[in-house]
């Protein structure tokens, strides 16, 4: 029941009154008259009809009163609740913003859609208030237009559109005034950009973040909500007066960060270029600086566009630089082999024989090389990338060097990014080394690249310490947190991790040999080569494991490296799983190494890197 009007309780009050004037006028003009009197019996019981009416009106009147003013505030909540409803107002949740050169571009924003609540009720004209809808909102699927319809018919509150009015259709809506529906505006994330970096930046469900970035500063992007009071009139129709704006609601915070669109763009055009040429399971691209450990892209294929996911778009969802591993095969070697020789326990320029064929006493099977290597400097046993070499140099080493060299270059331990899902990879077949029945077999398996798990972006910051003169750093995807008034809250500072080779190693010898992989005559890396930059790097090759066993053909390709050698400004590392074989056998210089290089050439451009001087071959 609704609270009755003040100036209707005084028109009452004004009426009663004048009755009970003129009965007691005309009671006493009677009395005046001298008529003749009626009988006893007849005068009592008009007395009993005047007493009566008025123990009836004093009913009334007291009635009232306990109505409008010792239960006022009851039914003053009463009506409130029946007319008025609340609307909790959605904050504009915060953005994430790409870099682009020297400015910043949105890569995810909030919109605010409108959702068409009807509140179902018997015996409504369901045909006559369906067809009203559709004037409004435009002609409705059939199939949904027969769900809406039994819906009402049974009684059933249901939303027609859910994030689906545009302003213009929640104004015609309202408009409208239909009976008994009701319009909640809703925070809708929209990425101007579609798929690019779809994995990184992640998706929202139902205003909160479940994956990527969203999920991971879900506290600071969503925001306040705020609150906004709703008048409805006796139908259930929100009056046409905006209501007051009780509280307003707080956007969240914007995240800015440090993945470039352009050399992001770059990366995934590439990686769906080995896609087209080498349909590999599964792709990944991971481009960083080596002066600060800011990641430029971080690319997987398949990919998918979070505006319209699909139905199967969960094949695209993961982001494989962080949450899939392999073994990294010959681009450990550089790590190993400069560990030796910053130990002293080895040189660049000191002789080793390679054997095509090692034969190891208490390891069954032979270390090989695919090609005849023979005599050579231990520089040539990365250029060429002798197995047989890269077990000689790396069994100098003591099992506990061996791990510590490996944990300082960031392998098996989280990188720290930013990101929910990342795996450590696995370096637990190191610990077999201090077994000696079990220290052939490992020591062989760990100078090739297997026996241990990494993730793509463990092996590019590996390669940025190689590149930067011999430091690890944390990998940085978000540089600051800002308010939308420009004001930064938070700001994510470049954090060194370890120090595993000196610049003495990194720059001097190691740099030539990664050069002359690409290079050089004999490298294993020559379709890296640019024709502007020094790219300087290592490709590697293992065996898919499947199901605990090596497939003999299906391999992971992969290429680690960075650019220019003589100044690095990026480094990168890009790994093929299962890339088709049924033609041919496929390697890491022949599938991961040329988009490695067209992407590092791509990025080099895009930062205005001068040219190198030399970018020719060598020896």
């Amino acid at each position: 029941m609704s609270a009755l009007p003040r100036e209707r309780i005084e028109r009452w009050a004004r009426a009663a009154k004048g009755f009970l004037a003129w009965v007691w006028g005309s009671w006493r003009a009677c009395g005046r008259a001298r008529l003749d009197r009626p009988r006893r019996p007849a005068r009592l019981r008009a007395q009993l009809v005047l007493w009566c009416i008025l123990f009836g009106y004093a009913g009334v009147c007291y009635r009232l009163y306990t109505l409008q003013v010792r239960e006022h505030p009851y039914w003053k909540d009463v009506a409130d609740r029946q007319h008025t409803r609340t609307q909790t107002l959605p904050p504009e949740r915060g953005r994430l913003l790409f870099r682009d050169g020297d400015r910043e571009v949105p890569a995810a924003v909030s919109v605010q859609r409108g959702s068409l609540l009807v509140y179902g009720r018997r015996g409504r004209d369901v045909e006559g208030f369906l067809n009203k809808l559709e004037e409004a909102l435009g002609p409705l699927e059939p199939v949904a237009r027969e769900r809406l319809a039994a819906r009402l018919r049974a009684g059933k509150a249901t939303y027609v559109r859910r994030r689906g009015l545009t302003p213009a259709a929640v104004d015609r809506v309202r408009a409208a005034r239909l009976p008994h529906c009701e319009v909640v505006l809703e925070a809708d994330r929209v990425y101007p950009f579609g798929p690019l970096a779809a994995q990184v930046l992640g998706l929202t469900r139902d205003g909160l973040g479940s994956t990527g970035l969203e999920r991971r500063f879900e506290p600071w992007l969503k925001g306040v909500p705020g609150r906004r009071e709703v008048r409805l009139d006796v139908l259930g129709r929100e009056r046409i007066d905006a209501g007051d704006v009780r509280r307003p609601a707080i956007p969240g915070y914007d995240l800015v960060l440090s993945i470039d669109r352009s050399i992001q763009a770059a990366a995934e055009e590439e990686l769906a270029r080995l896609a087209a040429e080498h349909a590999p399971q599964g792709a990944v691209a991971v481009v960083v600086d080596p002066r600060n450990g800011d990641v430029l892209a971080m690319a997987s294929w398949p990919g998918y566009d979070p505006n319209d996911p699909g139905e199967d778009f969960r094949a695209g969802m993961a982001n494989r630089a962080i949450c899939h591993v392999y073994e990294p095969g010959s681009t450990i070697k550089p790590l190993l082999v400069g560990t030796a020789w910053e130990l002293g326990k080895g040189g660049s320029e000191r002789a080793i024989h390679c054997p095509t064929r090692l034969k190891v006493r208490g390891r069954r099977k032979a270390i090989v090389d695919s090609h005849h290597v023979g005599s050579v400097r231990e520089a040539d046993v990365i250029v060429q990338s002798s197995n047989t070499g890269a077990y000689q140099i790396t069994a100098r080493l003591t099992p506990d060097e061996i791990r510590t060299a490996l944990s300082a270059f960031g392998l098996g331990h989280a990188s720290g990014i930013d990101l929910a899902g990342e795996v450590q990879g696995n370096l637990r077949a190191l610990a077999e080394l201090e077994d000696p029945r079990k220290l052939p077999t490992t020591l062989g398996s760990v100078a090739q690249g297997y026996a241990l798990t990494v993730t793509p972006l463990q092996m590019a910051m590996a390669y940025a310490a190689l590149a930067n003169g011999g430091t690890l750093y944390r990998p940085r995807l978000v540089r600051r947190l800002r308010d939308r008034r420009g004001r930064v809250l938070k700001e994510w500072d470049p954090q060194p991790r370890a120090r595993p080779l000196s610049a003495r190693i990194t720059r001097g010898p190691l740099r030539e040999a990664l050069t002359r992989v690409v290079n050089g005559r004999h490298g294993t890396a020559r379709r890296a080569r640019s024709a502007s930059y020094t790219v300087a790097g290592k490709t590697g090759t293992t065996k898919l494991l499947v199901h605990g066993r090596y497939h003999e053909r299906e391999v992971v390709a992969s290429f680690a490296g960075y650019a220019p050698a003589e100044a690095p400004r990026v480094a990168f590392c890009v790994v093929a799983w299962a890339p088709d074989t049924s033609r041919r056998r496929k390697w890491g210089g022949t599938v991961a190494a040329p988009a490695a290089g067209r992407i590092a050439e791509r990025a080099l451009r895009l930062l205005r890197v001068p040219p190198s001087p030399r970018p020719a071959q060598t020896k």
